[in-house]
């Protein structure tokens, strides 16, 4: 069974908050980008429903 509440154990792992700042950081990396746009993108993304936000992530990453 592979439906949503089937019972699977899934392990997740995620990374500490130092790495996802270093990840914002590596991000925005030599993109020329003011911090104030940045700190306005990743607070964008941090409103956004988490069924969306790795698609948003994503598609900042597209935009580079």
């Amino acid at each position: 069974m592979t439906a949503a509440d089937s019972g699977v154990v899934r392990e997740t792992t995620l990374p500490t908050f130092d790495g996802q700042i270093k990840q914002i950081n590596e991000l925005f990396e030599d993109t020329g980008i003011s911090d104030d746009d940045q700190i306005n993108a990743v607070e964008s993304i941090m409103r956004t429903p988490n069924h969306t936000s790795s698609y948003n992530v994503k598609r900042l990453q597209m935009d580079r």
